[in-house]
Formats: structure tokens, sequence, C-alpha cells
């Protein structure tokens, strides 16, 4: 069975085609994945990554899309499948919410608008949610029934698994641990006053470090320019943080309470076993702030002797191309037409 998977972020897209007959979960992950490797019995045939359409609209950012699928090609491909940072409706394939692309207004109908470009079925789902179904199927998750994934990058996302199976929620966004409330009166970011993204997002993180120019303040600027990145990156962020900026630093220690803060909140509500921290940002800073997560959450859990345990994405940044797949694989099986 041939598969593609789009991951569909807020600057990259991420595009795999893989190849497999069924999940095999005593294959061990790979210590690094690329095309040509093998996870639980699904190959990665090929790739392709572009920029996302800064500010072009829908239509630029269907077109992108659908030039990476024709990129890694649609010969026997049964199903596409994209993650998209938003609030969608996965059975009419219809973006509902998209805080972080530019141009996306709500009720767009994407699955069908990139279906016609590239000739195959296409079907939706949050990012995160993909994502996080790649961990529990194929990575970190190891199949763990009660799992919630934080996905840290431009915005903070969640997914949740409830009793082995992905929580949607009757309106698609269960899980949603990005605006859960932090602090009362907090930070002010998006739609929310204190959430957890404005204090762990990296689009809200990279607005309080800067001038009122416009310009990044500290190490930020100087790498931008030293990478040649127009945009605030997860891998400037990390290169700013290793260089010892103390506003950076500070940010980020206070992205780890925060993070614990809410999955303590989650976990005392829903009693979760364990915890996959990924994303872009997520990817980089998890060794780093993981102690600190599991000391706040901790001190924030009713009952901290079940804590559950916090654990790093092992699929690094293909969970969400791969979540996506097989995404795709499910929805086509319980399409009425397959």
């Amino acid at each position: 069975m041939r598969l593609i998977g789009v991951d569909l972020g807020g600057t990259k897209i991420q595009t795999a085609l893989i190849e497999g007959d069924a999940t095999d979960r005593s294959q061990p992950v790979p210590d690094e994945i690329g095309v040509g490797s093998t996870v639980a019995g699904w190959t990665i045939v090929a790739e392709d990554r572009t920029a996302t359409p800064a500010s072009e609209g829908v239509q630029a950012t269907a077109e992108a899309v659908a030039g990476t699928i024709k990129s890694v090609g649609t010969e026997s491909v049964e199903a596409v499948g994209i993650g998209f940072p938003g609030l969608v409706d996965h059975n009419a394939g219809v973006i509902l919410r998209a805080p972080n692309l530019a141009g996306f207004d709500g009720g767009e109908k994407f699955a069908e608008r990139v279906s016609n470009l590239v000739g195959l079925p296409v079907f939706l789902d949050n990012d995160v949610n993909v994502a996080v179904v790649a961990e529990h199927q194929i990575g970190a998750g190891e199949n763990v029934p009660n799992l919630l994934g934080v996905w840290m990058g431009t915005g903070v996302g969640g997914g949740l698994i409830l009793d082995g199976k992905l929580r949607r929620g009757p309106h698609g966004y269960a899980g949603e641990i990005g605006f859960l409330v932090v602090k009362w009166g907090g930070r002010k970011y998006g739609p929310l006053d204190g959430s957890l993204e404005a204090y762990a997002g990296r689009g809200s993180l990279g607005d309080h470090l800067k001038t009122e120019s416009g310009e990044y303040m500290g190490d930020i600027q100087d790498i931008m320019a030293e990478k040649g990145k127009t945009t605030l990156t997860s891998s400037v962020f990390y290169k700013a943080y290793e260089k010892g900026d103390k506003s950076v630093v500070r940010l980020i220690d206070r992205a780890a309470q925060a993070i614990g803060i809410g999955i303590a909140s989650l976990t005392n509500a829903l009693d979760l076993e364990r915890v996959v921290l990924g994303g872009g940002m997520g990817e980089r800073f998890a060794p780093i702030i993981m102690g600190q997560v599991e000391r706040v959450m901790k001190s924030h859990m009713m009952l901290p002797d079940l804590a559950p345990k916090i654990v790093a994405a092992s699929l690094g940044d293909y969970s969400g191309a791969l979540g996506a797949a097989l995404t795709a694989k499910e929805l086509l099986g319980a399409s009425p037409s397959s």
C-alpha cells in the first residue's frame, strides 16, 4: 500500500511517500529517519519540502501542497493525508479555523481543492492529531492507551489518545492544550489571555523579542542574518539559547513552567499515562526542559505519585507526515466510497 502524508506547518510543508502492508510494532524506531528508512513496517520512499506561502492565501497554499505531492510521485498511491495547523472538520475536509496561516478565513474545502489538483483522494485532520497518531502507533507512544501529545511550534498544539483511540471531540478540538489558561490575566496573545500558547509558542515568544521598530533583540537578529532566515525558526531560537541570550533563556524557562502547569491540569482531569513532547521547538528543547516540566507538573498534580511519564517524540520531524499518511489510511477505510 502506498500513501502520501503532508505536514503543513506555519513555515514549511513536508511531504512523504510511504509504502507498507501493515504496522509492525516489533521493529525499533531507527536512530535517524529519512528516505529509505523503515519505521514499524512502513518505508519512506521519497520526500519533498518547501516553504509555506507566507501571505498568498488558500489557493497558493493548496498549489504548494500539490507541488510537493507530485514531486514525491503519485503512481499507485491510494490516498493523501494532510495535517493542517488549525481546527478542521475531518469528515468534510474543511478548514474551520487557521490562526497561524494567513488568508484562511474558515469554511474552505481544502481537501477537495488539493484533490482536484493531484487527482487523488485527500483527507484532512489537525496537524498535531496526526503527529500524535504516528507517535502512538509507531513511535514514542508505544501503543499506550491514554496519551497526550504537546507540540511546540509556531503555536502550541495538542492531541489526545484516550482508551487507545484518537479523541477528536464533537467539534474537532479535543486536546488543544495550547488554549488552556495557565495564568489568569496573563500574557496577551491570540484569542485568550494567559494561555499556554502565549507562553510557549514560537510566534508569541518571537513577539516578545522584538523592538518597537520590529527587529529582534539580542542575538536573534544576527543569527537570522547568518543563516539567511527571514522568519524566526526553531533552529534560530535554539541557536540563541545555546549562545546564552538572556532573554531567550528566560522565555524558555517560563515556557517549561507553563507546559508543566498545562500538563498537570489535563492529567488531573483525564488521568493520563504518558506525555509526548514534539514539534519544531519541542524537538530541540525537550532534552533541556523535560526535567523542569516534570517537576512543575508534579507540583501541580492532585496525585503526583501517579504522574504520567514524559518523553520526547521519537519520529522527529517525520511524525507529522507519517501520521498524516496513517490517518489517510484510516479515513480511506471509513469512507463510504472506499
